[in-house]
């Protein structure tokens, strides 16, 4: 019986061995010893020892911008193709989220949970717009174009100043020249009003400006696509509700990457479904059960302040 009531968790003997393992190995293959080591022993000198996140990121943008002008090179643009190559930046938000959140020295905080939220918001809404108009619909100012290479630019900054750079307090920033209302506020808080700002009075009034104008255009009604936006906003409020618990330890014991990385996967479901729903002419996937773990959290964190009241 015991046997069916171990823990998954490894315990205290457990991670003491964990510091005298030594990985060991024998290969006795020529081709190995004489050939691929020598090979490998030089390649290894082409890596740094350091990451470069902007470089990285930038090369990411790169490359989501070159595949489609190969496929279509090649001649093999495909259905699969889009939703491979947008279901893999969906994916991405919550990575790019957390790549950004520690650039900008954010830590397990509320600030980091609200750049997630800025990062997936304005992707699931051009989704959708996609879906409604058949067209993918990129402004003057957007995230795959200035909202990538606005991240690359604070991962140098932090990479040459360091992350505390962006904690310095906006009125020691501006000298004399900064107003009285900005006292107490940081470079982080300028830096999240401005991508706040351009949102809501650029990147989303657009969308919903496309879609109605699509609507319109085909006789449809532009009211009833609203619902679909109901699962985006029950995945935003089950994290809220889930962090803001008195009794969720998410946050406090340093566990965002691990909640990012969740949310990420789920965000990643349910943008995808609507990248099928597109190529393919199906109905709008109204729901997906990957929120269901989201919305246990939610729920279960808050159980015990429906019981204390």
């Amino acid at each position: 019986m015991p046997f069916f009531f171990e823990s998954d968790y490894i315990g205290e003997v457990g991670l003491s061995n964990l510091k005298l393992y030594r990985y060991a190995s024998v290969d006795k293959s020529p081709i190995s010893k004489y050939i691929l080591k020598p090979y490998l022993d030089r390649v290894i000198e082409l890596f740094p020892l350091w990451m470069a996140f902007a470089l990285g990121l930038w090369l990411y943008s790169t490359f989501d911008n070159i595949d489609g002008r190969q496929a279509r090179r090649t001649g093999t643009s495909s259905p699969l193709g889009e939703l491979f190559d947008h279901g893999c930046d969906a994916l991405n938000c919550s990575l790019g989220a957390i790549v950004q959140s520690a650039a900008m020295g954010l830590g397990h905080s509320w600030y980091s949970t609200f750049l997630l939220v800025l990062t997936t918001a304005p992707f699931y809404i051009s989704t959708w717009e996609e879906y409604q108009t058949g067209v993918l619909y990129l402004g003057y100012i957007n995230g795959p174009t200035e909202g990538l290479i606005t991240a690359c630019i604070v991962m140098i900054i932090s990479g040459i100043l360091g992350p505390g750079f962006w904690k310095t307090d906006l009125q020691e920033f501006f000298g004399s020249k900064a107003p009285e209302f900005v006292q107490g506020y940081t470079l982080t808080d300028l830096m999240f009003a401005s991508i706040t700002i351009i949102v809501l009075t650029c990147l989303l009034p657009a969308s919903f400006y496309n879609v109605y104008q699509a609507c319109r255009r085909q006789g449809r009604s532009f009211l009833a696509t609203l619902p679909q936006h109901l699962s985006f906003a029950v995945y935003v409020v089950s994290g809220y509700l889930w962090l803001s618990s008195p009794y969720s330890r998410i946050l406090e014991d340093h566990h965002f990457i691990l909640f990012a990385l969740t949310t990420g996967i789920v965000f990643g479901r349910m943008a995808t479904k609507i990248i099928l729903a597109h190529v393919t002419k199906t109905p709008f996937p109204m729901f997906t059960v990957q929120l269901i773990p989201l919305l246990a959290g939610a729920i279960l964190a808050n159980v015990p302040i429906v019981f204390h009241m």
